[in-house]
């Protein structure tokens, strides 16, 4: 009961640093469950401020997964829409689907793709289509580890009036590496990060690393704190190349 006591703690320690509502999911979060059959996931925040600051954000989120011994399918979608006083600050979006067949004992092969927008960003639309390996491992003890390896095409699309380039087409290789540990038999860790350079020009570089903190409020809703960052090392002109942020968000299982 005392640890019970301490983990609700750090709960409500973690939600007074957070600022922003957030539904966001990590894909890992789904990969690295390892559990067969149907997976749908729910998640929906709003965030309302009045006074010295008027804020209005809604953020929701889907995901839809099947899972046997040998194949993997899911689909992601994410929304989030931002106003302070009445002035927009956040919209964007993504839509992100992914096949896992394993071919032996710890070696799967994958395919994905995803179409998302970021209007802040200056991104119209960034579409994604790419193949590879995955290796993956469920250790005894409540710990997972996964690594892969893909080829990416890449098409971002920007508006030229506001940012004055023309269309990206890019031949990318997407690395990463992911672990889920089980710190808790209440809470989750998963952590990702991915590489992803451009093949006939390894300087032009993305990369993304995300951290959830999940928290089993009960066996279908979770609470999540996490970290996300997002790099490009050659964004458009007046675009920074580092995004970071700390959300927070209800996640609800079926």
């Amino acid at each position: 009961m005392a640890s019970l006591r301490r983990l609700l703690t750090i709960l409500f320690f973690l939600f007074s640093l957070t600022t922003v509502a957030s539904a966001q999911m990590n894909i890992e979060d789904i990969r690295l469950d390892n559990e067969d059959g149907f997976t749908s996931v729910l998640g929906l925040a709003y965030t309302f401020d009045q006074g010295n600051k008027a804020q209005h954000e809604l953020e929701g989120s889907a995901v839809f997964g099947y899972e046997t011994p040998r194949h993997l399918v899911f689909l992601i979608g994410e929304n989030d829409y931002a106003e302070v006083n009445d002035v927009k600050n956040s919209n964007d979006g993504k839509i992100h689907l992914r096949y896992n067949y394993k071919i032996v004992k710890h070696w799967n092969w994958e395919a994905f793709s995803q179409w998302e927008y970021d209007e802040f960003r200056l991104i119209e639309s960034r579409e994604l289509l790419g193949t590879g390996i995955r290796w993956e491992k469920f250790f005894t003890g409540n710990f997972a580890f996964a690594c892969g390896l893909s080829y990416m095409y890449e098409i971002e699309r920007f508006d030229e009036d506001i940012v004055g380039q023309a269309d990206l087409f890019d031949h990318r290789m997407s690395s990463y590496v992911a672990t889920r540990i089980a710190i808790h038999h209440y809470a989750d860790l998963v952590l990702s990060g991915y590489y992803q350079p451009m093949l006939t020009k390894w300087g032009d570089w993305k990369a993304i690393g995300d951290g959830d903190l999940i928290f089993k409020l009960t066996k279908n809703v979770h609470f999540t704190v996490s970290l996300s960052m997002t790099y490009d090392s050659g964004p458009p002109t007046s675009v920074k190349e580092l995004d970071l942020s700390i959300i927070n968000g209800i996640r609800v299982h079926f």
